[in-house]
């Protein structure tokens, strides 16, 4: 293709050049012009097919490439799946290798694992009974939640102000005027909203927005009557009462919320409660122990009555119980476990719920994951409302803001580390870890 390129460029050159005029043409007796025009037809035609040819080579070329680039991508995606398919095959084969030497295992082994279930089940219902108890009687928060009482108090003064002394403060500075100002009537009525009962001890944020409307209404009413009384003053005693109002209104708010989260994990600890009371109840039946009857329209609450259980019901009961079985079936010094699990049934069917019983615990854990988190969401929203104070410079002795704040880190860090004492969830956890499910739908 570049030797015909270089002739065609030659042959026009020339006729540039005047080779084709009647002169040369003489001189090149054996062509003639038409002879020449032709030649140089054909080679532009073949130059033409070359182009073409050319470019359907680059066609196929880009073909190829694309072809070459899909087919390295399903080389790529078929190895990956070639991968993922031997890891599946490497875990499933382990997964029969388990199976296989479980089923293997010989009655002794079986025996043993199911004594384990029992034993540490009859331990994990016990330990159950006593934290749910704990977690109802939620006595480790106490003093944390009589701390949150005491900053909601319109009336404490604990932060260096409170809102009733506030309250009478800028009505005496904006609203009252002379005689008005030494405890008069103007002074007196207000002293009348902000004292009433149900005010002094509110929990939620209505109570003391209410008293904000309440005395601002007081306040227009005033302004209505009083010639005297400029707007000024009446803006000004809105926006500061408004600081104050929505200060204590965050604070009741973040309280609501906290009881209102505790109520919500009270039903959710009753539910587990009535769970593990079912299995309980299943698992020591099973095993020929005496429970006695769980009145529900009595007045004997689920974890009081579970207590009695669990004195002739328990992990060291259990145990006596089956090695009494495993006497029974010793000939010659040397126990028949085949015989124990032959002759004693039930033992399978108690050990059905191996899972169940690992389940409940699971949920009980995610509860006392909530009473965790509940305390450290309402410390810390607390903490912000209060530091918000400094800002809003509603305090006129910040030193006590920081005090309280100081305060309420020190009571939630006691509560949260008297639960997890009280709760001990590493123990329990030891005592799930001795469960195993295996055999949960029986042998």
């Amino acid at each position: 293709m570049k030797h015909t390129s270089l002739s065609l460029t030659c042959l026009l050159l020339l006729f540039l050049l005047g080779i084709g005029t009647p002169a040369a043409l003489h001189a090149q007796d054996s062509l003639s012009t038409a002879q020449l025009f032709k030649m140089l037809q054909e080679m532009q035609q073949q130059q033409q097919r070359l182009n073409q040819q050319n470019q359907s080579y680059q066609s196929l070329l880009n073909l190829l490439q694309d072809s070459l680039k899909n087919s390295t991508k399903k080389i790529l995606d078929l190895s990956y799946t070639v991968e993922t398919q031997r890891s599946a095959l490497e875990r499933n084969e382990a997964i029969v290798k388990d199976v296989t030497k479980r089923v293997e295992l010989s009655d002794e082994a079986r025996y043993k694992i199911i004594k384990t279930n029992l034993v540490s089940s009859a331990d994990l219902f016990e330990q159950l009974n006593d934290r749910l108890n704990t977690l109802y009687a939620i006595s480790q928060i106490e003093s944390y939640r009589n701390l949150l009482a005491t900053l909601n108090n319109p009336a404490d003064q604990s932060m260096g102000f409170s809102y009733n002394e506030k309250m009478l403060k800028l009505i005496e500075q904006h609203i009252a005027v002379g005689k008005d100002r030494n405890n008069g009537q103007v002074m007196q009525i207000a002293k009348a909203i902000l004292e009433q009962p149900a005010v002094k001890t509110f929990t939620s944020a209505i109570p003391i927005v209410n008293v904000g409307t309440s005395l601002l209404s007081y306040v227009s009413g005033i302004a209505a009557q009083r010639k005297d009384l400029s707007a000024n003053n009446i803006l000004t005693f809105k926006t500061e009462m408004e600081k104050y109002t929505g200060y204590y209104s965050q604070l009741n708010q973040l309280n609501m919320r906290f009881a209102s989260n505790l109520e919500s994990y009270q039903v959710q600890n009753a539910s587990i409660h009535n769970t593990l009371l079912e299995l309980t109840t299943a698992y020591a039946t099973s095993l020929k122990f005496q429970t006695g009857s769980f009145d529900e329209n009595g007045n004997v609450p689920v974890g009081e009555y579970l207590s009695t259980v669990f004195r002739s019901y328990n992990k060291d009961e259990v145990r006596r119980y089956l090695e009494g079985l495993e006497k029974a079936a010793t000939k010659n010094g040397k126990v028949d476990y085949g015989l124990v699990l032959k002759q004693n049934p039930h033992l399978l069917d108690a050990n059905k719920n191996t899972e169940r019983a690992a389940h409940l615990y699971r949920q009980f854990e995610s509860l006392y994951g909530q009473y965790i988190s509940m305390l450290e969401e309402n410390s810390r929203g607390t903490i912000n409302v209060l530091e918000s104070a400094i800002e809003l410079g509603l305090s006129s002795d910040n030193t006590k803001i920081k005090a309280q704040v100081d305060i309420l880190r020190t009571r939630k860090t006691e509560a949260i580390a008297g639960i997890r004492r009280a709760i001990n969830i590493e123990r329990m956890k030891t005592t799930v870890n001795n469960l195993d499910g295996f055999f949960g739908g029986g042998l």
